[in-house]
């Protein structure tokens, strides 16, 4: 399981690592405790860039362990394709990203449908059909004097390019732009690490 705190990845595994990373922090699961302490390390020290946390056959423990540890945000978004291939990505806050939000839970909206209507309202889409899950990220961020993780619920999508784009300007988007395939490497440097693999994965398919 990865978890990003902005750029920074932290790594939650069953193996220990075959060979550690120079600057990384590294440590076996043994408490909840002493996870909470490896991450305020990891979150008062910039230099390091990674934190590797390895659980043996206690994975779904330490998994359990580490997310009670923040206040949890459910989203969703959808990396959306169209007749021709290309990826639908948002420009906002400098980087370009993919539509994506909170899911209502108090009116007991499905990540399915808070991920279509996310993509919706952020890009102007009238029409748009989910046609896979892609795998969940995880995401941390200070808000309010709160720590939250955010867990984003992905889908792959597919819209017709004829269809008019209308950035939600006051959910902060500048810009949105179908990419087309060969061209994903050029923007993938401008886009978040948490995202990447993401993006790549869900092209294969």
């Amino acid at each position: 399981m990865n978890l990003f705190l902005n750029e920074r990845c932290i790594r939650l595994s069953e193996h220990k690592p075959s060979a550690e990373k120079k600057h990384s922090l590294v440590a076996a699961f043994e408490s909840k405790r002493q996870i909470a302490g490896l991450y305020r390390q990891f979150e008062n020290d910039a230099g390091i860039p990674e934190l590797l946390i390895w659980s043996g056959n206690e994975y779904d423990k330490l998994c359990r362990k580490f997310i009670s540890l923040f206040t949890r945000i459910d989203a969703a978004g959808g990396l959306v394709v169209n007749e021709e291939g290309s990826l639908l990505f948002i420009y906002r806050f400098e980087y370009w990203d993919l539509p994506k939000g909170k899911i209502e839970t108090r009116k007991n909206e499905t990540a399915p449908d808070a991920a279509i209507r996310e993509v919706k309202e952020e890009t102007g889409l009238r029409s748009v059909i989910i046609t896979g899950a892609l795998p969940a990220t995880w995401h941390i961020y200070r808000h309010k004097e709160k720590t939250i993780l955010k867990c984003t619920h992905w889908f792959k999508m597919q819209a017709d390019s004829s269809q008019i784009l209308q950035p939600q300007e006051e959910e902060g988007i500048l810009s949105i732009k179908w990419i087309r395939r060969q061209d994903l490497a050029t923007i993938l440097p401008e886009t978040y690490t948490s995202l990447r693999e993401l993006i790549q994965s869900g092209d294969q398919h």
